[in-house]
């Protein structure tokens, strides 16, 4: 083995050119390979960052009447099972929020989660510095809130200060109170929590020690993590766990309603769910991650048979080789033995070459991801160990063809002062008959990428109904006197003078806004229509319906805008007026309606003048109801995705609001975006102190972050397609290198017998011709099936697109006869007499 191990690499060394191609056209396949398994893998297979993650398993709420989707558990139900604990050896909760983040006088807002003091034992995780939260800070009573940061976050925030423990920082919800908080630990580098692959957790705090308006209130919702005993099993602490929800019952209120639609416990392994706060929700869709990885699987194919068929082209140069070798008394077995490492050196130099490959393919994935999304996606020991398999397989697999040509090989024609390598029809045919695969699945992965790609674009291309280029967003947030809840006197002076300090904020913003540089009109909203409707939706119904008793069930998105907002949006008033001045808090309420709307409430009839209100259900006998008066229609504004149709909306002029909370300010800007962000920041600052900003973007930076997971996929299938194509062309072109090669003799002789040098490229170039003919047809046929499984992976697209059908199989038929084309020439260029002496 080490004799035929040191011959082969003396062998390799000896043909760099030959080897560098090969181990090209490998590295290829295996780096996209290899950067979309650490992708798949980082998002739905790496073993959560905490000890013995086997043994933790979460506990979730199941409604009868909605089975599939588990949501959170009551926090009094938790603390029961937490003190009549039987199937854990122990027991913790937490859940994810978003907060504003105040400190070193700048503002962000940060993902993190509340939890139980007892959170990180539970998960056995460590910190890098200071300690971690533990038992004793649920204690309400507790004067100083402690706070834990990630190593992610005192990296990019903080600058890795060394003296980060002790420091004090602000935390508040998007519509709540300051709180000062103390850093007292940093956790290690690879803990990032366990809320989300794709949105790490910046922060822990306990639940006793939340944010909220005006006192501390430990009773929420959560998501139950427990430790199981190592003696209970999954079914055994499922029937437990069921068994204490049952006498938990018996200490409640009995609920009404029968008990088959009471709600139930489920328990599921830890490593199963990827996001515990929705465990439905797919972090990536199991048939797109399947699907992309056929896709990059199939551009690995396609790298193996291209060298195959260079190996195989190769050979019949070898054969003098291969034929002395036999004749001197070498088994077939041994110099078989010695073609497979050959190529498992090869496929050696393809697996290194694409590890570099996927690292600089990962780089180029975290420098696109937007930045609401991290996934830790490396080049770690799986991906390593992966790629190892990969190479092993690959190197068995293409050392087996070039081995099964030695049964072939003739001794006579073999041996030096022979024809060696004569070229025969039945060779030369089956040297192009293998490219044939390569074209074929070439042309399957062109025409899904040029599909997906085109639906995309028409997504990208929508009319929106308002402009995305040109205009910033900017959110902040506003902070409001606490409220003393324990005092409900004060409770109602303090909301009364909020809401006035809200109207003053709101006139001052106005007013500065009309004159940011930079910005030609600026506005304000509370909401944006970027995205479908939310959960949270309302329902629109017109006053006559009401009075009918038979209002419409209309989803609807309630936004309130400022005056100038749908000149900034660059929206269309179709009917009616937009907000004026008019709109203020002491006249007659007033909306403006979209056109899809006013046209399922008002069917052929003029909307305005007409009533609506919005309402989460149907208003009781007797309630009050805030009827508006519609005073324009506006063009429809749709979501970026429309997957889910238009989004009808109300809107309400912010003037006649009470109070802001955290809003939204949507500027037109000349010229380049980033120059009006400065502008715009420091007109929320001059306006109140208290008014903070958070977050800053141009529309189109929104719009890539909700299109992100579609262009991240179509670029996966993209590159994957031109990859395929690249190889099959440098695949073709070597096989016709080599046929070409052994066919000097024959062409020779059609030059001397006055065959012009156009025939012999004519005549190469037509045999490339039906291979581009018969690849494409069978490439066609392939596609089908494989549209129709890819037609929803991450957008509809048609089955039949005439436009790719048309155009991809001419891309492939132009780069065929390129391929063909430099060999031909120089091949038609050689010396006939030279090779006429050489017979």
């Amino acid at each position: 083995m080490l004799q035929d191990l040191h011959y082969s690499v003396r062998l390799l060394a000896k043909h760099p050119t030959f080897v560098l191609t090969a181990a090209l056209v490998l590295a290829l396949g295996i780096s996209i390979n290899a950067a979309l398994f650490s992708i798949v893998y980082a998002a739905l297979f790496r073993p959560l960052p905490v000890q013995a993650p086997g043994e933790l398993v979460y506990v979730y709420t199941v409604h009868p009447l909605q089975p599939d989707r588990p949501t959170i558990v009551d926090s009094l139900l938790y603390e029961y099972m937490r003190d009549h604990n039987e199937a854990f050896t122990s027991l913790t909760a937490h859940w994810g929020v978003t907060h504003i983040m105040t400190a070193d006088g700048q503002t962000d807002s940060v993902r993190g989660e509340w939890v139980t003091g007892n959170y990180f034992d539970v998960l056995g995780v460590k910190a890098a510095l200071g300690r971690t939260l533990r038992s004793s800070d649920d204690d309400l009573a507790l004067t100083e809130r402690s706070i834990v940061i990630s190593h992610r976050l005192w990296v990019r925030r903080f600058k890795s200060e060394p003296e980060i423990i002790g420091k004090q920082i602000q935390l508040a919800p998007r519509s709540g109170d300051p709180v000062v908080f103390t850093i007292v630990g940093v956790v290690n580098r690879e803990f990032k929590g366990v809320s989300d692959p794709w949105t790490p957790s910046d922060f822990w705090i306990t639940s006793a020690q939340q944010p909220l308006p005006g006192t501390r209130n430990n009773r929420f919702g959560c998501v139950v993590i427990g430790r199981r005993a190592p003696h209970v099993s999954l079914a055994q602490t499922q029937a437990i766990v069921a068994e204490q929800l049952e006498q938990w019952r018996r200490t409640r209120p009995s609920a009404p309603g029968p008990e088959a639609l009471k709600p139930h416990l489920l328990v599921k392994r830890a490593n199963s769910v990827r996001t515990p706060f929705d465990p439905s929700a797919s972090v990536v869709p199991i048939r797109l991650a399947a699907a992309l990885t056929v896709v990059v699987a199939t551009v690995l194919l396609i790298s193996a048979v291209n060298i195959v068929a260079l190996l195989l082209s190769r050979g019949v140069s070898r054969s003098g080789e291969l034929a002395i070798r036999l004749v001197i008394g070498a088994s077939r077995w041994r110099i078989s033995r010695q073609l497979v490492i050959e190529s498992l050196i090869l496929a050696a130099c393809g697996g290194v070459l694409g590890i570099l490959g996927a690292r600089w393919l990962l780089n180029v994935f975290r420098a696109s991801t937007p930045a609401p999304f991290a996934l830790d996606a490396t080049i770690d020991a799986p991906i390593v160990m992966f790629v190892l398999v990969v190479c092993l397989g690959l190197g068995v697999a293409i050392g087996v063809m070039p081995a099964l040509q030695l049964g072939r090989i003739d001794l006579r024609s073999g041996l030096p002062g022979t024809e060696i390598g004569s070229g025969r029809r039945s060779a030369r045919r089956f040297r192009q008959w293998i490219v044939l695969p390569q074209l074929a699945l070439s042309l399957v992965l062109l025409l899904v990428a040029a599909i997906h790609v085109r639906a995309l674009m028409k997504i990208e291309l929508a009319d929106l109904g308002y402009r995305t280029s040109g205009v910033v967003i900017v959110n902040f947030h506003w902070r409001m006197e606490p409220l003393d809840r324990t005092n409900p006197t004060n409770v109602k002076a303090i909301d009364a003078r909020n809401a006035e300090r809200s109207r003053v904020l709101y006139r001052l913003l106005a007013q500065r806004l009309e004159n940011v540089p930079g910005a030609t009109v600026a506005a304000l909203a509370t909401w944006l229509p970027l995205r479908a409707l939310p959960a949270t939706s309302y329902s629109a119904i017109s006053q006559e319906d009401y009075l009918a008793g038979q209002p419409a069930s209309i989803g609807t998105l309630t936004i309130s805008v400022s005056s100038r907002y749908f000149e900034a949006m660059g929206m269309t008033v179709l009917r009616g007026r937009a907000f004026d001045d008019r709109d203020a808090l002491t006249t007659p309420h007033v909306a403006i309606v979209s056109a899809a709307l006013a046209d399922r409430l008002w069917a052929g009839r003029d909307p305005i003048g007409h009533f609506v209100a919005a309402k989460n259900s149907f208003p009781a006998v007797g309630e009050k109801i805030d009827w508006l008066q519609v005073v324009g229609v506006v063009n429809e504004a749709r979501p970026v995705l429309q997957d889910y149709g238009d989004s009808p909306c109300i809107y309400t002029p912010l003037g006649q609001q009470w109070r802001m909370g955290a809003t939204t300010i949507v500027a037109r800007v000349a010229g380049d975006p980033q120059n009006g962000i400065q502008s715009l920041k420091k007109a929320v600052n001059a306006a109140d102190a208290s008014a903070e900003v958070f977050k800053v973007q141009t529309m189109r930076q929104a719009v890539a972050e909700i299109l992100y997971p579609r262009r991240m996929a179509a670029g996966i299938l993209a590159a994957s397609g031109v990859i395929g194509l690249v190889l099959a062309v440098i695949g073709l072109y070597g096989v016709v290198s080599y046929s070409l090669a052994q066919r000097m003799h024959e062409l020779g002789v059609r030059v001397a017998l006055g065959a012009a040098r156009a025939q012999i490229i004519a005549m190469v170039l037509r045999e490339g011709l039906t291979l581009a003919a018969l690849g494409s047809a069978l490439g066609a046929l392939l596609s089908y099936p494989a549209l129709r499984v890819a037609s929803n992976l991450f957008v509809s697209v048609p089955v039949l697109d005439v436009v790719a059908f048309t155009i991809v199989p001419l891309l492939l038929t132009a780069v065929v006869l390129l391929a063909c084309y430099f060999p031909a020439r120089r091949a038609a260029s050689a010396d006939p007499m030279d090779v006429l002496r050489q017979l």
